[in-house]
């Protein structure tokens, strides 16, 4: 070890002296602290982890020989130095321990993370030296060893646990020399963590001059045999998540209307959400990592409810999972009916012949949400419309059907509603009645008593209305020809307003006849429903 003496006043501020460095790299400093998951491997250049105080002239003594940058005993400056080890540049020491120019001895002492090497048959641990040797101890610790070390003043023993010596430096006149160090069993045993301590003690004087700073100026130190032996890595637990329905993942199906109750648990994750593409309206948000107590989803309506979950850690990876409820959904019902021209549905329902512009009718029952199918036919299967998609409710199409048979008859409409898998028919009966034609009997005209004193004479005109199938007169036509039936017609009650429906009067007074005159009279009545005789 190595000595650089001179005479000169140390202040606290200013310290003209030459502090021998070590130099080592900073790379992987923050990434290569632990090696847990590649096996025994050597860090290129070694993490400068503590040192003694660098605060002199107190106890210990320890800084860099770089005094021109005013920092020769910061901390983080002397650590600088140690990460570029074993590199030398740019050549700098770092001075461990000092003879002071007041006669006393000040030790120091450093730790180095060297990630992981192996004690192997020949040296272990390597050290150059600027200068001459001064005294000086090796430490190696392994990856569990106390960092907490607290040497007595000029005792290089850190005196924690977990620690080996392995040599001490002689106070040797070699000078820039490169000394290598056998940790001794040669058995393999892996170690971390190399601990350096010199006394600072001057092993002669140079050029006559005894006082002024001195100590070990250390280059660098090195691993003789750097590890480089990896093992397979220990994959990094990822999230995982389960969520269930009623405590299954594939649970049974739910009555329609019922509920479900949602449970589910993550590993290694640090947040639960849904989805934003998850189906469920009901079901969105963050969610806490686990609930065992259940959130409920109930009134399930819908033939299936999807809900998705996804959870995450602190380096965004993710796992998600999700549960199906089925619903068993009650039979789709329908219920028909038939009216014509929009009048009031009904089943049955009936008119007379030709039964024709009839509307048709269907409300549904136990419809899941989505859109229906509607199939419409006339008569059973013949005269259907094409399918109709629609989430109309009840649905009704008009002018769909008509009845020609004059002879009237009984037909069966009917509709076909899907929807899913689930369908529902129903009919509806619509009766085409054959009309009878009424009856005028009895025609008779009568003379009105009276004097006539302007105008002719006047005659009522009455008949008998009969009807078999018992309808009502709804209306009645009489018309008055001069001379025969085949004469001109003279008058029209129909002028009068008696052709229209309501006009239930079985008689209707003739004016303004001439004396002497023959008359023919025509008498014409409808039924309700307006067919003529």
């Amino acid at each position: 070890m190595g000595k650089i003496s001179f005479r000169a006043k140390i202040t606290m501020s200013l310290v003209p002296v030459v502090l021998s460095v070590m130099l080592f790299s900073i790379f992987n400093f923050f990434s290569n602290n632990s090696n847990a998951d590649v096996g025994c491997v050597t860090l290129a250049h070694p993490v400068a982890t503590k040192i003694s105080t660098p605060a002199p002239p107190t106890d210990w003594f320890i800084g860099t020989a770089d005094n021109d940058t005013g920092s020769p005993w910061d901390l983080n400056h002397i650590k600088t130095h140690i990460q570029w080890w074993p590199n030398s540049i740019p050549v700098k020491e770092v001075v461990v321990g000092s003879h002071m120019d007041d006669g006393s001895d000040r030790a120091g002492w450093f730790i180095m993370d060297w990630g992981c090497f192996k004690d192997l048959p020949g040296n272990d641990v390597a050290e150059k030296e600027r200068g001459v040797n001064e005294g000086g101890e090796f430490w190696v610790g392994t990856s569990t060893a106390n960092l907490n070390v607290s040497p007595t003043n000029l005792s290089g023993n850190p005196k924690a646990t977990g620690w080996k010596y392995v040599s001490s430096i002689s106070e040797s006149g070699c000078s820039n020399c490169l000394n290598s160090f056998d940790i001794g069993l040669n058995n393999g045993a892996e170690y971390k963590y190399v601990y350096f301590w010199s006394n600072g003690s001057p092993s002669g004087c140079v050029g006559g001059i005894c006082e002024g700073v001195s100590g070990s100026n250390v280059e660098y130190i090195n691993i003789v045999n750097p590890q480089t032996e990896t093992a397979t890595p220990t994959p990094t637990p990822t999230p995982s998540v389960d969520i269930k329905a009623n405590g299954s993942d594939n649970p049974p199906q739910v009555t329609y209307g019922g509920q479900a109750t949602l449970t589910w648990t993550s590993k290694n994750a640090t947040s639960c959400q849904v989805p934003p593409n998850s189906p469920e309206v009901d079901w969105s948000g963050d969610k806490p990592l686990k609930n065992t107590t259940g959130e409920v989803k109930a009134n399930l309506t819908n033939p299936t409810y999807t809900y998705k979950i996804k959870c995450s850690d602190s380096k965004g990876n993710s796992a998600s999972d999700s549960v199906t409820v089925k619903i068993a959904l009650p039979p789709l019902l329908v219920d028909l009916k038939a009216a014509q021209n929009e009048s009031s549905f009904a089943d049955p329902v009936s008119g007379s012949v030709p039964f024709l512009g009839i509307d048709l009718k269907a409300t549904v029952s136990n419809v899941a949400s989505g859109s229906l199918s509607y199939y419409f036919y006339c008569q059973n299967t013949l005269g259907t419309s094409a399918a109709i998609s629609s989430s109309y409710n009840p649905y009704q199409i008009n002018n769909l059907c008509d009845y020609w048979d004059q002879n009237g008859g009984t037909y069966t409409a009917k509709v076909l509603v899907k929807q899913g898998s689930r369908t529902a028919t129903d009919t509806a009966t619509i009766t085409s009645v054959k009309n009878n034609l009424p009856q005028v009997l009895n025609v008779k005209a009568e003379s009105a008593n009276g004097c006539f004193l302007s105008g002719g004479p006047t005659e009522i005109i009455s008949w008998t209305y009969k009807d078999i199938d018992n309808d009502p007169q709804s209306g009645f036509k009489v018309v008055v020809h001069k001379g025969t039936a085949t004469g001109p017609v003279i008058q029209d009650s129909c002028s009068k307003g008696t052709c229209a429906p309501g006009n239930t009067s079985a008689s209707y007074t003739v004016t303004d006849l001439e004396w002497g005159q023959n008359y023919s009279v025509e008498v014409f009545v409808w039924d309700k429903k307006m067919n003529p005789e």
